[in-house]
């Protein structure tokens, strides 16, 4: 929802929902701060370009409040649960060390390079999408070679890595429209931040 409706309309949203919305703010003490402001009143938060947080001892409440709040943003968005997570998976090794993945669905025609929908995204996921022709013409990391429902990455994607892409193609795929995004500069300065540079290492 964060990235596949107007803005108005989540704040729209959130408010009959009796959710706080929140601004997309950096992760680490930027988006705490931000958090901390509204506690005293409010113990469910949509944080924009991020998710959703609930905050409660109950853990009854907390999943009671999971479901009901997923219904809801469902119906919003027109979206069928079923079937509409899926992994990408690895289809083919090549000799020249260049992994093939599949991911059904994959439209080569509604690219979202440049896009950056969450933190996460932005950090083992920012993969720039091209056509399969262009294999051969540059030596890049962070590329990706579309081939009808197929890509080529010249690395393979550990766990993290390939979770989160596989989330970020699941909510490209399901949006009609993309609105809502992190700029590349926040991107830029979020992956070289130090926290961040820390996780990647741990996750290789």
């Amino acid at each position: 929802m964060s990235v596949s409706k107007e803005l108005d309309e989540i704040r729209d949203i959130c408010k009959n929902a009796k959710i706080k919305w929140i601004p997309y703010k950096r992760p680490g003490n930027e988006l705490s701060r931000e958090i901390v402001k509204f506690c005293e009143d409010n113990n469910k938060f949509f944080l924009q370009n991020h998710g959703l947080l609930i905050a409660s001892n109950d853990m009854d409440e907390i999943l009671g409040d999971i479901y009901y709040l997923e219904k809801l943003f469902l119906e919003t968005l027109d979206i069928n649960k079923n079937n509409l997570y899926q992994k990408i998976k690895l289809e083919k090794v090549y000799e020249n060390g260049f992994y093939e993945y599949k991911f059904i669905n994959l439209d080569k025609q509604k690219l979202f390079n440049n896009k950056i929908f969450f933190p996460d995204h932005a950090v083992f996921a920012n993969l720039e999408f091209k056509d399969i022709r262009y294999l051969n013409e540059t030596d890049k990391d962070g590329e990706a070679f579309i081939n009808n429902q197929k890509f080529i990455v010249k690395k393979k994607l550990n766990k993290v890595e390939s979770d989160i892409l596989s989330v970020v193609l699941t909510i490209y795929n399901s949006s009609k429209n993309i609105y809502n995004f992190i700029s590349q500069k926040d991107a830029a300065d979020l992956v070289h931040s130090e926290d961040e540079l820390f996780r990647i290492e741990r996750n290789k």
